[in-house]
């Protein structure tokens, strides 16, 4: 696949209506997004995520990765409106823009994409979701100290200054990028790559319970 900071560099100008391309030295960002949009998008989803445990037992997906959030979708759980479609895509980085990084079929919609599940594989949204890997602990958790388990969070660097997440309570945060670079939990070539480092590997503490990845 070609490199998704070159793609970025093509794009830059051209997908974000009015607005300049600020810096694009290899890292893809789009720039003056609005805070308030991610924020909405994590609270939509916490909703969906409520609501699937009210239909459940009050237990959470039991699919990790982006099958997590993605599920929400195949499961009827959420309504299939090209507006909730895009709530599964970063303020940051909205589908018309990650579709045309990652190389989509022009003039696909959200709604119509999310809904081809055969074709999901790895990063198939810019949200990583939920993953304990191989340490099943963290699943009690969600239940016994939610607020120490990310369960959403950007897995691509969509904004410029930070990375949002959100805990299985429900609260929402951000690390500064500029402050994970000075401590060496990031490097420059993780922002050229436009991935953020997840998983249980991940240099980022609060990013080692989500995954970018279809199971």
């Amino acid at each position: 696949m070609v490199s998704r900071s070159l793609l970025w560099l093509s794009l830059c100008t051209v997908l974000v209506s009015g607005a300049s391309c600020g810096d694009c030295s290899g890292t893809r960002f789009v720039p003056h997004a609005p805070t308030h949009s991610e924020e909405a998008n994590f609270r939509e989803l916490y909703l969906w995520l409520t609501v699937h445990k009210a239909w459940h037992d009050g237990n959470w997906p039991k699919e990790y990765g982006q099958r997590f959030l993605l599920g929400l979708w195949q499961d009827g759980i959420v309504e299939h409106t090209e507006k909730n479609a895009k709530r599964f895509f970063s303020a940051a980085e909205p589908f018309v823009v990650y579709s045309a990084i990652m190389g989509m079929e022009p003039g696909l919609t959200a709604a119509d994409y999310l809904s081809d599940g055969g074709n999901w594989g790895p990063d198939t949204i810019n949200y990583a979701g939920f993953d304990p890997g191989d340490h099943p602990e963290l699943v009690d958790l969600l239940k016994t100290d939610p607020a120490k388990v990310t369960i959403v969070a950007n897995s691509t660097f969509a904004h410029r200054e930070v990375l949002w997440y959100m805990t299985a309570d429900g609260d929402i945060h951000q690390l500064r990028i500029e402050e994970l670079l000075a401590s060496g939990q990031l490097s420059q070539d993780d922002l050229v790559s436009g991935l953020v480092p997840l998983g249980p590997e991940s240099s980022i503490p609060e990013l080692r319970s989500v995954s970018g990845m279809i199971p």
